[in-house]
């Protein structure tokens, strides 16, 4: 658990992991330099030899997570915000979904689903599409570049995979999880998703994630960077036609356009496809729309 400047929230957070129901397990929390008068570390000592508490300098959530998985003890690894919760039986359904479906091979991950609640913990309407059953690391892989995501603390990651990889990269504060995982599915980590919901993920005004959205866009061009760059090189349509797509979406110009030139040199390009990425960016602004009213109605 890294926090910064999280004592809001991090009581919750931290009762929602010792309340969990399976008993072997281990909680780290590492805050992550907070300055915010002794309030976070305060929280973080109330909880006494229950949780294992760590003080860093500040450097970013990637920093406080490679820290704490430096630490770690067991075998499996989940990553649990100051913010959101867990419901008792997250880890506990974890680990029957590794036994039942015979999925503790250190290669798999295994990813349930998360309710989204506000400030005070109420449930929150959220229409979301949902991945289903086992999927490749190139099914991943894909899905990730062209934009979708997979929520970090549904998660629960074999020790054993994340020693093959390179660490969380401290020099991204707001896409570094979508660059783990991407480095995961490219080992040929295999991810198995579930629909039960186990995990609480809260939204509220002025949480970080929205304060770093103005660094998103300067970031998701040097996570691309290196996908494009294999494009031109090994050219796949499909993927092309993922990441231009997404690119609209987000209006990452520089990168839909370096899509479209070369789908146009490999022709690959139609006017139909086109009209799709203004279909898409319209349909997301309107997305956008409708949730910030939504959010406002609740106050």
């Amino acid at each position: 658990m890294p926090v910064y400047n999280g004592a809001n929230y991090l009581g919750k957070a931290v009762e929602s992991a010792l309340a969990q129901d399976y008993e072997n397990k281990e909680i780290i929390v590492v805050n992550d330099g907070s300055d915010d008068g002794g309030a976070t570390a305060a929280v973080i000592r109330s909880f006494g030899n229950k949780i294992i508490a760590v003080e860093k300098e500040n450097g970013g959530v990637s920093s406080a997570l490679n820290l704490g998985i430096s630490m770690m003890k067991g075998e499996y690894f989940a990553w649990l915000s100051h913010d959101d919760m867990y419901k008792p039986d997250y880890l506990s359904r974890q680990i029957e979904i590794l036994e039942e479906k015979k999925l503790a091979d250190g290669n798999t991950i295994v990813c349930c689903q998360t309710s989204l609640i506000d400030a005070k913990g109420k449930k929150l309407f959220r229409p979301h599409k949902t991945l289903s059953g086992m999927k490749s690391g190139d099914e991943i892989y894909r899905l990730l570049i062209s934009g979708g995501n997979i929520c970090y603390f549904t998660m629960l990651i074999p020790k054993a995979a994340i020693d093959k990889v390179p660490p969380f990269n401290t020099e991204f504060k707001y896409v570094q999880d979508k660059l783990f995982w991407k480095s995961l599915a490219k080992i040929g980590c295999r991810f198995f998703f579930y629909k039960e919901e186990l995990c609480l993920l809260r939204t509220y005004r002025g949480q970080l994630s929205e304060k770093l959205k103005p660094i998103y866009k300067d970031e998701m061009l040097l996570y691309l960077k290196p996908d494009i760059e294999a494009l031109e090189t090994k050219f796949d349509p499909a993927l092309a036609k993922g990441i231009m797509f997404y690119a609209s979406k987000r209006d990452l110009k520089s990168v839909k356009e370096q899509m479209k030139a070369l789908l146009k040199a490999k022709n690959a390009y139609s006017a139909a496809l086109g009209i799709k990425c203004a279909y898409i960016r319209v349909k997301y602004l309107i997305r956008q729309t409708i949730k910030k009213l939504y959010m406002l109605g609740r106050g």
